[in-house]
């Protein structure tokens, strides 16, 4: 929970920021928000065979093909991610279709446990050169909060 925590903190941070600095775009449910809500949905599929996850998962990434409609164009309806019309935002990663592919990616880990190919690749022993990603991967959230307001000050300066 501490995880789910720190990322949905972090969500609500940058949507509070966002708010302020860029009204006509803030960021209402961008990817800190999808992977938050991801994260608690997905638990319910923690359990499911791989087969009928990636079922689900090639349901809700074609969803927006097919059911989009004005019922969702209620700006509290935005973060679904069937609005007829997609609404203005910084960064907008509703949860139809990316929800689709946090399951997918469940259930590509389950068949890959299943297969052997997650205790083989637990045998891998990383080399000196893989440690610089290996800290940027341990600390992603942190880097990507830093990111932005380097990425800000940069194009402000240019």
């Amino acid at each position: 929970w501490k995880r789910f925590a720190m990322v949905a903190v972090a969500a609500i941070a940058i949507s509070a920021v966002t708010y302020i600095a860029t009204p006509d775009g803030f960021i209402f449910f961008g990817i800190l928000h999808e992977i938050a809500l991801a994260s608690l949905l997905g638990l319910a599929f923690l359990r499911l065979p791989a087969l009928l996850t990636a079922i689900v998962a090639a349901a809700v990434i074609a969803a927006p093909s097919y059911l989009r409609s004005e019922v969702f164009d209620h700006p509290a309806l935005w973060w679904v991610g069937l609005s007829a019309t997609n609404p203005r935002s910084n960064d907008y990663v509703p949860q139809f279709p990316w929800f689709g592919a946090v399951l997918a990616g469940m259930a590509a880990v389950k068949l890959a446990s299943a297969s052997g190919l997650l205790a083989w690749l637990g045998t891998w022993t990383p080399s000196r050169w893989s440690n610089p990603l290996t800290f940027i991967g341990r600390h992603s959230l942190a880097f990507y909060l830093i990111h932005q307001p380097v990425l800000f000050g940069s194009v402000w300066l240019l």
